[in-house]
């Protein structure tokens, strides 16, 4: 799905939308990844990029952000380029943007996945083996949910923490693009939210629910776990808990 390749002005809105759900593969970090990266050639849009994610990382990192700005206008942006130190192949980052003053950034996108091992250290030390002429580097991580492992002290050098989908979402949506490919791109982002890659900003009240009578001795019908949405299956049948969980993760973890 390049910019290219956009469905056009004529089309009525509900089949764009059918059409994007059927060309896209639900969970698929890759695929997104290159759709973000087929975007940034367009102008304003990875240096908007950037900047939406960085000033979400202020948050916790507020001086490490600082020591990066001002961001450039211009950014390049490389969809999955290997790095590497002097003796290791390290790795693809999902995103790299770059500039001719010195500012190189990182971006690992995920989903559905955690963090390959050792992931972040490894990006870390390629971000150390760039040349010396980078002088304004580090890496940030966008998450679908908060990460239960793999991320290093906050504290650091270059480590940028990780911000969620949902937090940047309306800042996402605006990001500067000419139509029909602004269009397009909303109408993506909103699929996604709607189909649950992105995550959400509010509270699962029934899982709340759910862990509260956890133990006290309610029984099975009166949990309200039971009535929670169930993954479809491709048999029309449906899974639910774990199962449910594995249903809708991607089939590889990177």
């Amino acid at each position: 799905m390049s910019p290219e390749a956009t469905l056009g002005d004529d089309s009525h809105p509900t089949d764009r939308a059918a059409v994007l759900r059927g060309l896209r593969r639900a969970g698929d970090e890759a695929q997104f990844t290159q759709v973000i990266g087929s975007f940034a050639g367009e102008p304003g849009f990875a240096s908007a990029f950037v900047r939406t994610l960085l000033s979400a990382a202020k948050a916790r990192h507020a001086e490490k952000v600082e020591q990066l700005e001002p961001i450039p206008e211009s950014l390049t942006c490389i969809a999955e380029m290997g790095v590497k130190d002097r003796n290791e192949r390290l790795g693809r980052p999902d995103l790299r943007f770059d500039d001719s003053s010195g500012f190189t950034l990182f971006v690992e996108n995920k989903l559905y996945s955690g963090y390959g091992e050792r992931q972040v250290e490894r990006y870390l030390r390629a971000l150390s083996a760039l040349p010396p002429d980078r002088e304004r580097t580090g890496l940030i991580a966008v998450t679908r949910d908060i990460p239960g492992y793999g991320e290093p002290p906050a504290d650091t050098p270059g480590w940028l923490g990780s911000v969620r989908w949902a937090t940047v979402l309306p800042e996402l949506r605006e990001l500067p693009l000419a139509e029909p490919l602004r269009s397009e791109w909303r109408l993506l982002l909103e699929i996604m939210y709607e189909e649950g890659d992105l995550g959400t900003t509010q509270p699962n009240i029934e899982a709340i629910q759910a862990w509260a009578l956890h133990g006290t001795g309610q029984t099975a019908e009166r949990d309200p776990r039971r009535n929670a949405r169930r993954a479809p299956r491709r048999d029309g049948g449906a899974l639910s808990g774990e199962k449910a969980e594995h249903a809708r993760r991607p089939p590889h973890v990177r």
